[in-house]
């Protein structure tokens, strides 16, 4: 459950911030306005595909009965080339759009697309779930995804009977270099905490900063996947999200921190 934290609740700390540039303000911005000292060190960059397969999946909405976006990177190339075409997705087509999470569903519905289904929680299991007990069986379901994606979602929908389109919109890629001084801060012990929204960021920050880190700095993740990915690479996760979105990750922070203080 996202609380609303005390103010100033993070005074004092120095916390890393490893999203994309264009996504990593909404999470500092949070925990600044806590009292945090953010250190921004993106690790992964967001790079569209080339979009023929996108397109073509676009210009056949009307043959889909269901439209799942799995990101908010998702969603923002999938907008793009929505508007390149002059396709609206205000579903006068019939279409059902379900989106993994509140942020995801978010984006979409600023953009007024109508979004029917949220999973109650943010994890490719919880979005099949609830899409199978939606009834899928028979159903054509388009499904824009990053490049190397989990098969969880596709191959699930397809044990349940759907006919699944997958198209790869984009992948991350580590960026073409990272500022050393923010690096060497990090590998001194000189920050306080980092958080981790993807595992596409916890491999790139493994490789950009080097492990282990040293054992004081905090490293907070936003879910499970994150949390396995990371631990997979020998990178420690001390603190988990129970809601898997940045308002979770904050409040998972943000309970650290008071809990650190009263040891």
């Amino acid at each position: 459950m996202i609380t609303t934290p005390p103010a100033r609740a993070l005074a004092g700390l120095r916390v890393v911030v490893t999203r994309a540039r264009r996504q990593a303000g909404d999470l500092a911005g949070r925990l600044e306005a806590l009292g945090a000292e953010v250190i921004e060190l993106p690790v992964i960059e967001i790079q569209p595909l080339p979009p023929a397969g996108l397109d073509a999946g676009l210009r056949q909405l009307a043959s889909f009965d269901w439209l799942v976006l799995t990101s908010t990177n998702g969603v923002d190339v999938l907008l793009d080339r929505a508007r390149a075409l002059e396709i609206t997705l205000d579903g006068s087509r019939g279409l059902k759009v379900a989106a993994i999470g509140e942020a995801t569903a978010g984006r979409l519905t600023a953009a007024g697309v109508p979004v029917h289904l949220v999973p109650p929680r943010a994890i490719a299991e919880s979005l099949l779930e609830a899409l199978v007990a939606q009834g899928v069986a028979g159903r054509q379901v388009l499904l824009p995804v990053a490049e190397g994606a989990r098969q969880v979602l596709p191959e699930g929908l397809r044990a349940a009977g759907a006919m699944v389109e997958v198209i790869d919109t984009y992948r991350t890629v580590r960026p073409a270099g990272a500022a050393a001084e923010t690096v060497g801060t990090i590998r001194e012990g000189s920050v306080d905490m980092m958080t981790i929204a993807s595992s596409s960021a916890a491999r790139n920050l493994a490789e950009i900063v080097g492990l282990p880190l040293a054992k004081s700095i905090i490293v907070a993740s936003i879910g499970p996947i994150t949390s396995q990915a990371a631990r997979e690479l020998g990178l420690r996760v001390d603190v988990e999200a129970a809601d898997h979105s940045i308002a979770g990750l904050v409040d998972a922070v943000v309970a650290c921190a008071a809990g650190r203080a009263t040891e």
